[in-house]
């Protein structure tokens, strides 16, 4: 993913020009997960701090977990996903994956699939 074509094309929201990028902890807790498995935990950590540094962080409160949970009801995401669609409802975001479940959620808000 980092260095390849799918990190290209999220270049612009790394760098900045594409606007801000909203994250949530989950976003975190999931690509932390992923780097410390495929590349080891130094990149994970690196990784997670500039994801922290060079993101708004959505903070997860009562009114994000509810939105997620009628989410979850409606479309049975799981919880994790279900967040992560709630956060970028929130803050009327597109949500940028490479996770095919979100294909559930499309008529709620802009996906694209990298």
């Amino acid at each position: 993913f980092f260095g390849g074509r799918k990190g290209e094309q999220l270049r612009p929201f790394i760098d900045g020009s594409e606007g801000p990028v909203i994250c949530s902890k989950i976003n975190i807790f999931e690509v932390y997960h992923k780097i410390l498995r495929v590349k080891g935990k130094e990149d994970a950590e690196r990784i997670a701090s500039f994801m922290v540094q060079a993101s708004f962080m959505d903070d997860l409160g009562n009114d994000t977990i509810k939105l997620a949970a009628e989410e979850k009801a409606k479309l049975g995401l799981g919880m994790a996903d279900a967040i992560i669609v709630a956060t970028a409802i929130k803050h009327g975001a597109t949500l940028y994956t490479m996770d095919r479940d979100f294909e559930k959620a499309k008529g709620l808000l802009t996906i694209v699939f990298l």
